[in-house]
């Protein structure tokens, strides 16, 4: 800020051009490059001087902040404004030419399939992939899960339970009859329509929120209507709500037009909170 605009400046600090802060004020160069000891902005900053502190009647500057300033003084008090004389420009380690030869910006061609990896493991082209840089290796496929191992991890992934000893048998039996790619889509078709889905993966999110029933802290607040955001979203899991209007409600709580989900029609408002006397199912 220049001098003429400040109502009133202690020691004459204009700090706005390199110029100024070179030239310091009354008591001297506010920063001399390389030279702490004669820096009068490190006194300032560092509250060292009674008459003469930045910011002024406040608290001083955190440990890091004074340690970046006695780091760049060191360093030559260097200023990205301006350009020394007979200073050379920085080329930028990659050129342009070499940066399009980079994997991500090249188009995606289909690689040949390697022999190697015609292997009956592999179902798919990505299994050959796979499996050839595993024989590349020195390594090779685990065995298949068997029905009830593939069941309890489809179940502990999809919806965090177990599958009960009837799903076990019915899942064994769907697979000899009908074999593994039937089996299994019926399965995953019918854990992500349970509602035990939504109740597994909303979680992630609540986590995220910090979701919490009370404050958990000395006094442990309780908040008796929090359920109604935690059901709120565990409804728009199950609804399979796209993630950008999801977000969009997460802000605009029930300002959103339609932000209804899930059999109470509940939504994730916080800026109406029902009242004691009124019924949890509305």
């Amino acid at each position: 800020m220049p001098f003429q605009s400040i109502r009133q400046s202690q020691w004459r600090f204009e700090l706005d051009t390199r110029e100024g802060i070179w030239k310091g004020g009354e008591g001297g160069p506010a920063v001399v490059p390389g030279d702490l000891s004669r820096s009068r902005l490190i006194t300032a900053i560092s509250h060292e001087d009674p008459d003469l502190t930045m910011p002024p009647k406040k608290p001083r500057l955190s440990h890091a902040i004074l340690e970046d300033f006695r780091t760049w003084i060191k360093a030559g008090a260097p200023d990205p404004r301006e350009t020394s004389p007979g200073s050379t420009t920085v080329k930028p380690p990659v050129s342009l030419e070499a940066g399009r030869e980079f994997w991500a910006f090249r188009k995606p061609l289909r690689p040949d399939l390697p022999q190697a990896g015609n292997s009956p493991w592999a179902v798919s082209e990505i299994d050959r992939l796979v499996i050839a840089g595993w024989e590349a290796s020195g390594l090779a496929p685990s065995p298949d899960a068997t029905p009830p191992v593939l069941l309890r991890r489809l179940h502990f992934d999809l919806v965090g339970l177990p599958p009960t000893p009837v799903d076990i048998v019915n899942f064994t039996q769907d697979v000899s009859q009908r074999g593994w790619e039937p089996a299994m889509e019926r399965v995953v078709d019918t854990l992500l329509a349970s509602e035990r889905f939504g109740e597994c993966w909303g979680r992630h999110w609540l986590d995220v929120a910090r979701f919490a029933e009370s404050s958990g802290r000395e006094s442990n607040l309780t908040f008796p209507h929090a359920w109604r955001y935690r059901d709120y979203v565990i409804a728009a899991f199950n609804a399979d709500l796209p993630f950008d209007r999801f977000l969009t409600e997460q802000i605009a709580g029930g300002f959103a037009a339609g932000g209804k989900c899930g059999r109470a029609g509940a939504t994730p408002d916080r800026h109406r909170i029902p009242r004691d006397g009124d019924e949890r199912a509305q």
